[in-house]
This record gives C-alpha cells, sequence and structure tokens, in this order.
C-alpha cells in the first residue's frame, strides 16, 4: 500500500524527481532560465524578417537588466510556482485517496454491529 507522506508528501519541503530536497536557488535558477528563454522567444517571434540578426548576449543581458530594474517578478513568478506546486501536490493526495479508497474505507476488520452480513 502506498503511503500519502512518503516521498514528495513529507513535512522536510518539496522534493525533486530524486529525492533529495529541492534547493530554493535551484528553483530560482531555473526560473530565471525559463524567463530568459521566454523573453528570447518574445523578442525573436516580434521582430520584423528584415531586422538585423538577434545576438543571444544582447538578449541575455536585457533580460538581465530588466530582472535587475524589476526583481519583484522574481517574487511575483516564485509565488505562482508555490501555488502551482501545492495545487499538484493537493491533487496528487486526492488522487492517492481515491486509489486506495478500499482499503482505507473497506477493510474486514472493521467493526460491524447488529445484523452485519458479509
Amino acid at each position: 500500500m502506498t503511503h500519502l507522506m512518503d516521498g514528495a508528501f513529507s513535512r522536510a519541503g518539496p522534493r525533486s524527481r530524486a529525492g533529495s530536497p529541492t534547493h530554493p536557488l535551484r528553483s530560482l535558477t531555473r526560473l530565471a532560465g525559463f524567463v530568459l528563454t521566454l523573453l528570447a522567444a518574445m523578442i525573436i517571434s516580434h521582430s520584423p524578417a528584415a531586422a538585423d540578426p538577434v545576438d543571444k548576449s544582447q538578449i541575455e543581458e536585457i533580460v538581465r537588466d530588466y530582472i535587475i530594474e524589476n526583481p519583484e517578478i522574481i517574487e511575483e513568478a516564485l509565488g505562482v510556482l508555490q501555488t502551482r506546486s501545492q495545487e499538484a501536490e493537493a491533487k496528487a493526495r486526492a488522487s492517492a485517496v481515491v486509489a486506495e479508497q478500499d482499503a482505507l474505507f473497506q477493510s474486514e476488520d472493521d467493526l460491524a454491529m447488529g445484523n452485519h452480513r458479509r
């Protein structure tokens, strides 16, 4: 039987797929990489075809400067990430309960009173 408190649902905090605790800086690094990639894609997709090719280092510098000038976007993005993670964990817990509902709610060892027939 799967225990609900195993792995990703422990109180030690979020865990990576390998089972080790996820470090907040690693999440921030992944987020920054995602933001850079997203902004680069947006810049490239909106640039006119006749424009000069966009240099990756220029895009990275623009994104870095923007993040430095507006650091609250990192906090906002981390809040969204945390909310999504909590929602995913809640959904996984609910799915685990549904998957194990017979084992949880219909045991042969349950107390039965009166004219209970098996």
